[in-house]
């Protein structure tokens, strides 16, 4: 059996972060930046603890970057913010960040954010934004080199001067990268079969809930794994499943996940359709929460309606999610060739600015089978798609007249014109947009929905 896999302390470095947090002054922590193994997590946990027992009505909340959180809007936040509605990005990031900090009362936050080169976007912009206002004290740990890079708003915490930095190294630091790894595959090698089994569940998600793994893996595979170091149960507080199990060190799920074939291998599409029939057995009421089992779902075996894949890709399109949008929505058209997940799909791609690929995707549907609201779905982006994002306009425009022949409904036809008349004043033929403009009725909401469709 393999010894325990142990990590470095460092004394000095816990001594400046304890000093950092408490300083008196507005914005008070500070981010430890270092390789990936170098005992960063170990420091942040330390000073957190410290911190509770000489201030104990101190609020600590756990934030944990993983390779699988960054790919969902507010993934490794779902269990910390509650946002009722999607909205727009800045009204989200309202709402999450108000949800956070309330109910403190005469307390005060801490928020621990491990490993938060692991992000997603909007996780990282609510940071950013809880360090500029004073909102919260702060242990941020990171990777400032290498591969992940951390978001633009981790970045800024200490290009900003917001937060203070402490740098740490792993012991060695000449070698350290080479043997590490290879100290590593030699560890994972020797592991019996029980571990290895939980921890190839979290090479699939991390992190996964302690009931969770637990009836993926067995009670006994978990507590070996748990005991040789390969996890660690954390509870991280807030609204979510607690306590939660990650891997003690980044790369121990980087490796697994390579010896199962990686992430498209069979072996790691056959767990994850195991973890996405336990998961699903709990409600999602988060939308972080929704998007990572719609992520999961998509990349298994396990049986989902397109329509709820493709709902899934609208709402990560809403949150300006665009890969995880493109990615659900392929999903759903894998399994369903219908008009709504080629519609997802070529929003996806056009706000990517990839038009040709959007045209493509809705080019092969076959007009002749559409209903009329059908028809205008699927008609104006292409247009708009075909004019705006290709430098197609006369196809574009007698792509319209061809549309406006196939519709009979007077609304239909007035939206159509109007798409026209953008077209043409868009063009820089103003006597023509003038004159189609004239010929519309006074119909807001039909010009609306042309200049809604255009701006795809």
């Amino acid at each position: 059996m393999p010894i325990r896999w142990n990590v470095p302390e460092h004394s000095a470095a816990l001594r400046r972060l304890t000093e950092a947090l408490d300083a008196d002054r507005k914005r008070a922590g500070a981010v430890v930046l270092g390789p990936d193994g170098c005992g960063k997590s170990t420091l942040a946990r330390l000073a957190a603890e410290d911190r509770a027992r000489r201030h104990p009505q101190t609020r600590i909340r756990w934030v944990i970057g993983t390779p699988a959180e960054r790919t969902v809007p507010f993934g490794a936040l779902s269990h910390l913010v509650q946002v009722a509605e999607i909205g727009k990005p800045a009204a989200l990031l309202r709402a999450a960040r108000e949800s956070l900090v309330a109910g403190l009362d005469d307390g005060e936050l801490l928020l621990v954010v491990d490993d938060a080169h692991q992000l997603d976007i909007l996780s990282a912009t609510l940071v950013y934004q809880l360090a500029l206002t004073g909102a919260a004290r702060m242990i941020i740990t990171g990777c400032a080199d290498g591969a992940p890079v951390a978001p633009p708003p981790i970045a800024a915490l200490w290009g900003d001067d917001l937060l203070d930095r402490i740098d740490i190294a792993a012991p060695d630091e000449a070698t350290h990268a080479g043997h590490d790894v290879a100290d590593i595959e030699a560890f994972l090698a020797a592991l019996p079969g029980p571990a290895r089994a939980a921890l190839d569940y979290l090479a699939v998600l991390e992190p996964l809930a302690l009931a969770d793994l637990t009836r993926l893996a067995g009670a006994e595979a978990v507590g070996q794994a748990e005991e040789l170091g390969v996890l660690e149960t954390r509870t991280r507080g807030g609204h979510g499943p607690d306590p939660v199990v990650y891997t003690a060190h980044p790369l121990f799920a980087e490796r697994a996940l390579q010896a199962l074939g990686g992430r498209d291998g069979q072996a790691a599409r056959r767990l994850r359709t195991e973890v996405v029939a336990v998961l699903a057995e709990r409600p999602c009421e988060h939308v972080g929460e929704q998007l990572r089992l719609a992520a999961l779902t998509a990349a298994s075996d396990a049986p989902q309606p397109a329509a709820d894949l493709v709902d899934a890709a609208q709402q990560a399109l809403r949150l300006g999610d665009l890969e995880l949008g493109e990615r659900l929505a392929r999903s759903a058209l894998d399994r369903s060739d219908h008009l709504p997940a080629r519609l997802a799909l070529a929003h996806a791609l056009g706000w990517q600015g990839r038009g040709r690929e959007a045209d493509a995707v809705l080019s092969a549907v076959d007009p002749a089978g559409l209903t009329e609201p059908e028809l205008m779905a699927w008609a104006l982006p292409r247009a708009a798609n075909q004019f705006f994002m290709l430098g197609e306009p006369e196809r574009a425009t007698a792509f319209l007249a061809a549309t406006r022949g196939r519709v009979t409904g007077a609304s239909p036809r007035i939206t159509l014109d109007a798409l026209g008349a953008t077209f043409a004043m868009n063009a820089g033929n103003i006597g023509r947009a003038a004159h189609s403009a004239a010929a519309l009725p006074a119909q807001a909401t039909a010009m609306s929905s042309a200049a809604g469709s255009a701006s795809t």
